[in-house]
């Protein structure tokens, strides 16, 4: 299988984690996709938003970290963990994650067109991003991912999602950097 989204951790430079995996378009992407792709009347587009945000959580089926379900994060990011890479009608990301306290999503740092049928969004994650150093969030469980609108609410957890990846968990913590790759081919 083609992968799409590829994650690497990186500890004082040397890569420690590379995990590719391959997203689904939630229900709400796939409806953005049909607006933007129509025109509405008078040739005025029907969607105006573009991709612009990811996010992460500590939700989705695959997510075997004990720490995940138990205080803090079973508190402080609570969900059930039954979201799957295979169903639709995803409204958000299961169990978000701050990326720095009060915020939820990060700007891609880099979007370009590798192919005439691709576009890549990347976005580069300092050690203290995800995993901040305030007491229990120094490693965190990550084990699904989101694209979202430029009109999200950063400060928000429960923004549409419109692309969404769920993985086997790997950590992020205070010591890594990371950066994801998101590639959407046609």
């Amino acid at each position: 299988m083609k992968y799409n989204v590829e994650f690497i951790l990186r500890e004082r430079g040397k890569i420690v984690l590379r995990r590719r995996s391959h997203n689904i378009w939630a229900s709400a992407g796939q409806y953005w996709l049909t607006q933007l792709v129509s025109e509405g009347v008078a040739n005025i587009p029907m969607e105006d938003n573009r991709l612009r945000y990811i996010g992460f959580g500590v939700g989705g089926y695959k997510q075997s970290a004990g720490s995940a379900f138990v205080p803090p994060l079973s508190v402080n990011y609570p969900g059930t963990n039954l979201q799957t890479n295979i169903q639709y009608a995803i409204p958000t990301i299961e169990r978000p994650c701050r990326i720095s306290p009060g915020v939820y999503l990060k700007q891609f740092d880099l979007v370009d067109q590798p192919t005439i049928y691709s576009v890549r969004f990347t976005t580069s994650f300092a050690n203290s991003d995800i995993s901040y150093d305030s007491g229990d969030y120094k490693q965190i469980p990550i084990s699904e991912a989101g694209l979202f609108a430029n009109g999200s609410d950063l400060g928000s957890g429960s923004n549409p999602v419109l692309g969404y990846d769920v993985f086997g968990t790997f950590f992020k913590s205070n010591t890594h950097d990371m950066t994801v790759t998101w590639t959407i081919r046609f």
